[in-house]
């Protein structure tokens, strides 16, 4: 089997990341990985977070909206003024809803970046031998680029991504998780001659294929760009929030921003109102 992968684009793409604004060095990053921000935020909230509890349904009301919900094996329901939804559309459009028809085609035309990486614990061989701290080396054959992590600095081991790319290609998406594994290998192997033999415990995440996100983020919306103005809006009391409502796309800045945003738009509109709401929003 013909392994190779030509990303030639990718590599020139890669030399131009220092000028991209959401690619700046240096880029920090919290203790314990990037989901370290909404555990402390879910820590903060305390038990108005529910975990395990898929929502069923989205359904307007005459005062606001009713929401459905199954938890423990039991389904049960939430009223409130208004909704932020924040759901990928791959999951929003398979709730029933009663979004409007704009807003219905917007989400149900949508579609999800199917991007995936894989990765390797290793002897952090790219600083103890070479005095690579951090940063990406980019290919222009195999998968690429290969990610050097910027934390735990010295530690004897570390994890390293060899691989972040999307599965669109049928070569890639064909190949069985040993030939994925193969192929990240060889990218390692061809930047650092002799150390594609010590990664080891590969794991390979595409999250077309995680539960509750199935895909990456958004890739297109329905309409296009017109699809995305019109989620900017609300669809009565049901506000969006999160990777569709940002033009900084795959972030998690981009989703605290897009946030703000609406719970902005919600207060605003609760002081045209000359009312506060009469419910917490759900």
């Amino acid at each position: 089997m013909d392994m190779r992968v030509l990303l030639d684009e990718d590599f020139w793409d890669g030399m131009m990341y220092e000028e991209a604004w959401d690619w700046q060095a240096t880029m920090m990053q919290p203790v314990g990985g990037m989901d370290r921000i909404p555990y402390a935020f879910a820590k903060s909230l305390g038990d108005v977070v529910h975990y395990r509890s898929p929502v069923t349904e989205i359904r307007k009301t005459a005062k606001g909206v009713r929401i459905l919900y199954s938890q423990g094996g039991r389904t049960k329901q939430v009223e409130a003024d208004y909704c932020v939804t924040t759901l990928p559309f791959s999951l929003l459009k398979k709730i029933p809803n009663d979004l409007s028809p704009q807003f219905k085609k917007v989400v149900e035309e949508s579609t999800m970046g199917e991007a995936c990486k894989v990765a390797w614990e290793s002897r952090r061989f790219w600083e103890q031998d070479y005095n690579i701290y951090g940063g990406l080396s980019f290919l222009s054959e195999g998968l690429s680029p290969v990610w050097y992590p910027s934390a735990r600095l010295m530690h004897p081991t570390g994890v390293l991504v060899s691989g972040y790319v999307f599965e669109e290609g049928d070569a890639f998406r064909k190949l069985s998780l040993e030939g994925k594994f193969a192929l990240s290998r060889m990218s390692v192997e061809k930047l650092h001659p002799g150390h594609g033999e010590e990664l080891r415990s590969p794991i390979y995440c595409g999250w077309k294929h995680i539960a509750w996100s199935e895909g990456a983020w958004i890739d297109t919306y329905g309409g296009g760009m017109g699809g995305y103005d019109v989620i900017l809006q609300p669809d009565g009391p049901i506000y969006f929030a999160g990777d569709v409502a940002s033009h900084v796309v795959a972030w998690q800045e981009g989703a605290a921003l897009s946030a703000r945003r609406t719970v902005g738009m919600i207060a605003d509109r609760v002081k045209l109102a000359g009312a506060s709401p009469g419910a917490t929003p759900g």
